[in-house]
């Protein structure tokens, strides 16, 4: 078995970090914990932050939060 033919159902770093909110919900619910993203979305806890300035961070739709 080749590395490449091992690795070929994963995606790349870049990929990822340019994945949309949805994707990542519905990644993790096929991956990892169908529950949890149930209640994460019902609570809006499962936010896609990505920027951060100082104490403050950016959802993909430009609001702003404060990051204890």
């Amino acid at each position: 078995m080749k590395v490449k033919e091992y690795y070929r159902d994963y995606i790349t770093v870049d990929d990822a970090l340019n994945l949309k909110r949805n994707d990542v919900r519905e990644n993790y619910k096929e991956y990892v914990n169908s529950a949890a993203v149930q209640l994460l979305g019902l609570l809006d806890f499962d936010k896609h932050f990505i920027k951060a300035k100082g104490t403050k961070v950016y959802d993909e739709d430009g609001k702003e939060y404060i990051d204890f």
